[in-house]
């Protein structure tokens, strides 16, 4: 599940298709990180394969490294047991996050990597709307602004979710 986890914050992308992740879709040189995602909702809005190009922070590569080298090209990224369905998947992601903070879902993951790209950082500088439209899988800019809740973006509770989300990730 951390590794789906990690896939969402990294693309901004939605549980379901983090969970149709499969092995051969993620390459990692180095910091680099490119994901083609070919199965899940966002490949249905953007009318066929996407892919994220994005960085993976230092702390967090040998793992992503080390999972990636246990599996074979068509394995899923986080293995499906017999008769799981990819809800009660997407659930148990879920129910990980909520253990830590019950305030957290894994909608607060995506959210909080798309509002984190808005802000920026230090070291990046502040996604533009067609980035995070991008990130998104939004066609329209209204659609992205009141998903994040634009206005509100720097407020206190914004900053809550991303902080919240982040730390998720490190433990």
């Amino acid at each position: 599940i951390k590794v789906a986890l990690m896939m969402m914050w990294l693309t901004a992308g939605r549980v379901g298709d983090a969970l149709k992740l499969k092995e051969k879709s993620v390459k990692c040189n180095g910091t680099n990180l490119d994901v083609t995602f070919e199965d899940g909702k966002g490949v249905v809005l953007s009318k066929g394969k996407c892919s994220v190009h994005t960085l993976v922070p230092e702390c967090w590569r040998p793992l992503l490294v080390t999972h990636l080298a246990k599996l074979q090209p068509e394995q899923l990224l986080v293995p499906a047991s017999e008769g799981i369905t990819l809800q009660q998947r997407g659930a148990a992601c879920n129910t990980a996050l909520q253990r830590v903070d019950k305030q957290v879902t894994t909608r607060s993951i995506r959210r909080g990597a798309l509002q984190a790209m808005a802000m920026g950082s230090d070291e990046i500088p502040p996604a533009n709307l067609e980035t995070l439209m991008a990130y998104a899988g939004h066609l329209r800019p209204t659609t992205t602004k009141r998903y994040l809740d634009w206005g509100r973006l720097f407020g206190d509770a914004a900053r809550f979710q991303r902080g919240a989300a982040a730390s998720l990730l490190h433990r």
